[in-house]
């Protein structure tokens, strides 16, 4: 407790606040990386209805050769018609799992979705039809009383990462 206490006083000056596990989720989801648990049920979920691996760009990391692997097959021959994008919401508020439409008919649907400190705003990652998944289409969310999203927001499409890389460290 007492190295706490002096780091906490430390850092008084600086704004130092502690962080944890939200802080973790924020910084996966600005730098577009989809987490198990999150927005999708991982392997151990032998009963989960996806999204698959292609959906989530996450293909390249399945090893083909693997024969232990229980959708290896599935991963490899899955042509998915699904894309994963970022989104940000005109509004503070996230809207995790809602619908998205375009035209009034549903063309996916948001995954994990928080507010964004550095963007200033709530951010989303989406699965969208192939066909809706461009970058800067604009996209409606839906009113929701369990999203606390009294008033229709509209969703811009953006590539993914919402935010850059940083600069590498000098040597």
């Amino acid at each position: 407790m007492l190295l706490w206490d002096r780091i906490a006083r430390a850092g008084e000056a600086f704004a130092l606040a502690p962080a944890g596990l939200d802080a973790m989720d924020t910084l996966d989801l600005e730098a577009g990386v989809p987490r198990p648990g999150r927005d999708y049920d991982g392997a151990t979920a032998a009963a989960a209805a996806g999204p698959l691996a292609g959906e989530l760009r996450l293909a390249s990391l399945i090893d083909p050769e693997h024969q232990g692997f229980n959708a290896a097959a599935a991963a490899r021959d899955a042509r998915p018609g699904r894309k994963l994008v970022g989104l940000v919401l005109d509004s503070a508020t996230p809207a995790p799992f809602a619908p998205l439409r375009a035209g009034g008919a549903v063309v996916g649907r948001t995954l994990g979705s928080r507010y964004s400190g550095a963007l200033r705003r709530a951010i989303a990652l989406a699965q969208l039809d192939e066909g809706h998944s461009g970058a800067g289409l604009t996209l409606i969310l839906p009113p929701s009383r369990d999203l606390l999203l009294p008033t229709v927001a509209a969703a811009r499409v953006v590539d993914l990462p919402f935010l850059p890389a940083p600069d590498p460290l000098a040597p």
